[in-house]
């Protein structure tokens, strides 16, 4: 009868964390998720699907295939978000599904006694984690599906690796090869999901010291073992070392040294622990934490390494009596080696935790479960209600992440500071204006109060220019000239030295149509073009994401003020950082062809010819086809 009851019930918990998601899956887009996805709609039109898997940037090795696995939403986007999120959620119970399958055949080999209580802790911990609050920004957060395939492909790879134990005794070579083949693969496509797929052999390091008895293998192949997982493990070590980086070198972009950086998430590993398993208050959680800084305090910090030194001594001294503690604290910190130590991240982001936690899971579900005495019976008992009101807990905060207009509203209240959250309620109201324009009277209100929230965050963040630049749009339509014109004075002012990102950039092009439409009278095309030159003087302005962007708008400017050496000179300059930018070469032929200068038309196009790829957007296609059209203008001019 077991063998139908339990996978009726695995299936059954399954379904009921798919149904605590389901309503989060109603959510909108954030932030990363534009930067990374945008470009879906260009698939098929100007861009290849292979352009696109293998021309992401978010991290140094592209992350093709988690941008593969966005590909079938591209004819929907941007309206398919919930199609997107709903896989998202699929991906986070089928790691779950994973986790519970890794761990009942770990307890075979760890406590092989109790089949039935092996599979209550198993499902237990999984669940645990299934429904944990701390986790939901990973299911929806549509980018995120990159820490969540990275996972999937990861814990594949684990699951290879711990059932190869079993053929341990009868052919150790065989049962080597099985754990290595598996978790080579595993690793190796966990990282092409995302970068922090690297960290698997670590997590399987772990299990082999710690769980599973080494009276399995002869010494021979415990040491091949073990010396291929720690030479995987020295991998992601020696890349956050200071043999590879100066822990000390001032990173002007972020703020903060890498050394600084450090010190304070030694405090926020503790704070992502009380985060996670001491029940919140749904609004604690969410996807904005930009605001989050170095701690200062250095008490703090040095009080949060010596609770980290204590809490590892002690469970190695208690060892002998349960190595569970150890592994979990282990586990823990190894899940968070490469994205909360030393590399010049943000400072906090929620999905970090994703498998990082699954030893705490373990450990405190282990101990529920096997609790002597009184607490035999009321262990299963509290943990029943506790993973029950974890449960609770995230159904609201999906429910939340459901209603992007109210959960804009909360975020940006909860988090002040946060440039993003301000910049969330921004773009949600302008929307909502672009598919209600008719709701004019509502629509100034709605616009007044994006203004309010934007302008709030800038008083607490002077340097946030992308929070600035946004509410100097609103201001063209809401407040008096002066007030625009100040606002303007305060963005070319700090322009060269703060911040730069996508979002600043971007804005420039709304900005540019409000002034080509007389909608912001204190401004012209002359101040947008110097705003754009002194945005270029920031240090950031060489790389091809920013430069060619505002030599682009700076072009416009010119083009619209009727100044033809300053268009033709922008243009150029963008060509010289990103000579493989479609819309800069574009924009020179047809401008050259405007000016019956064909001949430079002409010599735009062909110093794109050794650039052309089969495949790629610039290709020879689209460079004979700009031939023809330089022709056929010279032709009809003459």
């Amino acid at each position: 009868m077991q063998y139908f009851f339990r996978p009726a019930v695995v299936l059954g918990l399954a379904i009921v964390v798919y149904f605590i998601y389901l309503p989060g899956t109603g959510g909108g887009f954030f932030y990363d998720d534009y930067a990374n996805l945008n470009d879906l709609a260009r698939i098929g039109q100007e861009m290849s699907a292979s352009e696109f898997v293998f021309g992401g940037d978010a991290g140094p090795l592209g992350r093709p295939l988690s941008l593969l696995s966005f590909v079938p939403h591209a004819t929907g986007w941007p309206n398919n978000g919930a199609a997107i999120l709903h896989v998202n959620v699929l991906i986070h119970v089928a790691n779950m599904l994973l986790l519970f399958a890794i761990t009942t055949l770990l307890l075979s080999r760890f406590a092989p006694r109790d089949e039935t209580r092996s599979f209550r802790v198993a499902l237990s911990a999984a669940l645990l984690w299934g429904v944990m609050p701390l986790l939901v920004s990973t299911s929806l957060i549509a980018i995120q599906r990159m820490t969540g395939l990275a996972a999937l492909f990861g814990l594949l790879g684990l699951l290879g690796f711990v059932w190869g134990y079993r053929f341990a005794q009868r052919s150790p070579a065989t049962a080597v090869m099985i754990q290595l083949g598996c978790l080579g693969t595993g690793t190796l496509l966990a990282a092409f999901a995302k970068e922090n797929g690297v960290l698997i052999p670590i997590f399987a390091l772990l299990i082999d010291l710690l769980l599973v008895r080494s009276i399995d293998y002869d010494r021979r192949h415990r040491l091949v073992l073990r010396g291929v997982l720690i030479a995987c493990a020295a991998v992601p070590l020696y890349f956050i070392s200071p043999l590879n980086r100066n822990w000390f070198v001032f990173n002007e972009y972020r703020g903060f040294s890498a050394w600084e950086r450090f010190q304070t998430q030694w405090v926020i590993l503790w704070e992502y622990l009380a985060k996670g398993f001491l029940p919140q208050r749904p609004t604690a959680f969410g996807p904005f934490q930009d605001h989050y800084g170095l701690v200062q305090e250095a008490w703090k910090r040095w009080l949060a390494l010596s609770a980290w030194v204590i809490a590892i001594g002690g469970a190695f001294a208690l060892r002998r009596y349960s190595v569970l503690p150890l592994f979990a604290l282990l586990w823990y910190l190894a899940g968070h080696l490469l994205e909360s130590t030393t590399i010049t991240l943000e400072m906090v982001f929620e999905h970090r935790n994703y498998l990082a936690v699954y030893g705490l899971c373990l450990m405190l579900v282990w101990f529920a479960w096997n609790a002597t005495g009184n607490l035999r019976r009321l262990g299963p008992v509290l943990l029943g209600a506790y993973i029950a009101l974890l449960g609770v807990i995230t159904f609201s905060i999906t429910s939340l992440w459901g209603q992007p207009e109210r959960a804009a509203e909360v975020w940006a209240d909860k988090n002040p500071g946060s440039a993003r959250a301000a910049l969330n309620v921004a773009h949600i109201e302008g929307r909502r204006l672009e598919q209600q324009p008719d709701a004019l009277a509502d629509g100034q209100l709605r616009y007044r109060k994006a203004l309010i929230v934007l302008d709030r965050t800038s008083r607490v963040c002077p340097g946030c220019l992308d929070v600035k630049i946004q509410a100097l749009l609103y201001s063209c339509r809401l407040t008096p000239a002066d007030d625009t014109r100040t606002r303007f004075a305060d963005l070319h002012e700090r322009a060269p030295r703060q911040k730069l990102n996508i979002t600043i950039v971007d804005a420039f092009f709304p900005l540019h149509r409000l002034v080509e439409a007389d909608a912001c009278p204190p401004l012209g095309f002359d101040d947008i073009a110097a705003l754009a030159t002194r945005f270029l003087e920031n240090d950031r302005a060489e790389s091809r994401m920013y430069g060619p962007r505002l030599h682009f708008v700076a072009a416009m400017s010119a083009d619209s003020a009727g100044e033809r050496k300053r268009l033709a000179g922008h243009l150029a300059a963008a060509e010289r950082i990103d000579p493989r930018a479609v819309p800069v070469l574009q924009y020179q032929v047809y401008s050259a062809i405007e000016d019956g200068r064909f001949d430079d038309a002409r010599a735009a196009i062909e110093r794109r010819r050794p650039l052309a790829a089969a495949g790629r957007t610039l290709n020879a296609e689209l460079l004979d086809e700009l031939s023809r059209e330089v022709e056929r203008a010279q032709e009809e001019a003459t």
